[in-house]
């Protein structure tokens, strides 16, 4: 399957940058277009997997003190 990726994607180890145009094979293909990460350019558009979840992070400052015990 030849895809177009639409954002950048580290999946497997590799990174895919927007707009390559890479061929995989169908299944990761599949989730990929699945996702909505990238579109197929060689037949039908698989069908989407659904919207991933937005998901905000609440980062909270926190302090590590630690005693350093010197003889």
């Amino acid at each position: 399957m030849r895809i177009e990726m639409t954002c950048l994607v580290k999946h497997g180890g590799r990174v895919y940058h927007a707009n390559d145009v890479v061929t995989v094979d169908d299944e990761l293909g599949g989730y990929l277009c699945g996702c909505g990460w990238a579109t197929r350019i060689d037949g039908p558009q698989p069908e989407r997997i659904g919207t991933p979840p937005h998901v905000e992070l609440e980062v909270q400052s926190i302090r590590h003190d630690t005693a350093t015990e010197v003889r």
